[in-house]
């Protein structure tokens, strides 16, 4: 006769076997928790607070500024600016009497034609796009003096799109019009009429603004026409 084992211990023996069974399929399974930890689609997106962290950090923007306007003159005022400027632009001094923005482009001798320096506290900004090539003026008395109190900024290079610089003298003034006293005339030096309906809109928000063509007059004009403004 078969002598069959207690049942306590055939119990026990189906046991193992199925704990058996199970480590090694455990064994030979692929690590699908892994793949999926090293898949870019779970990484965890960075939050909020690190996206304005990143966006705010000032060596970022500088470094984003470089790459697409290229070298610039940056000239420090003599005397501490406005406060407020979320520009690269900086402000001219606290008593400046008079600010002009000159369209290189279209008169690219402005320094080179004025017979005398601009009167003082005149803060000048000069813009130029597309292929136009400036160079400060040598032995230049206007250029000297203005350069001298620190009044002059060239802007970086203009992109080459048709008028680009005629924009970038818009999107500044405008700005700088929020930001420093309302008595204090703007004037755009060039021949683009475009310029006229800049004067129409900074006019309404009580920004006395002057557009003064250098073509076709004398240099003694267009100084004395200058220097009024600000004396004015």
């Amino acid at each position: 006769p078969t002598v069959l084992p207690p049942a306590s211990q055939m119990f026990h023996s189906k046991a193992n076997k199925k704990q058996e069974k199970k480590k090694g399929k455990a064994k030979h399974a692929p690590h699908h928790q892994q793949t999926s930890f090293a898949s870019p689609q779970n990484k965890a997106s960075p939050s909020p607070a690190a996206k304005r962290a990143r966006h705010s950090n000032p060596t970022c923007a500088t470094l984003k500024q470089t790459d697409v306007a290229g070298a610039s003159t940056f000239v420090t005022t003599g005397a501490a600016g406005f406060s407020g400027s979320g520009s690269s632009v900086p402000d001219p001094p606290e008593d400046v009497c008079h600010v002009i923005f000159v369209d290189l482009d279209n008169w690219g001798a402005f320094f080179s034609k004025l017979p005398q320096p601009l009167t003082d506290k005149t803060f000048v900004y000069g813009f130029k796009g597309g292929t136009t090539v400036w160079s400060p003026p040598h032995h230049n008395r206007a250029y000297q003096t203005i350069m001298s109190k620190k009044c002059f900024y060239l802007h970086p290079q203009c992109s080459k799109r048709k008028d680009a610089a005629d924009f970038a003298i818009c999107v500044h003034a405008g700005r700088l019009d929020e930001r420093i006293p309302k008595h204090i005339p703007f004037t755009v030096l060039s021949g683009d009429g475009g310029f006229h309906e800049l004067a129409n809109q900074l006019q309404r928000s009580n920004r006395r603004t002057h557009i003064v063509s250098p073509h076709h007059q004398d240099a003694d004009i267009v100084l004395a026409t200058l220097n009024s403004i600000g004396e004015t």
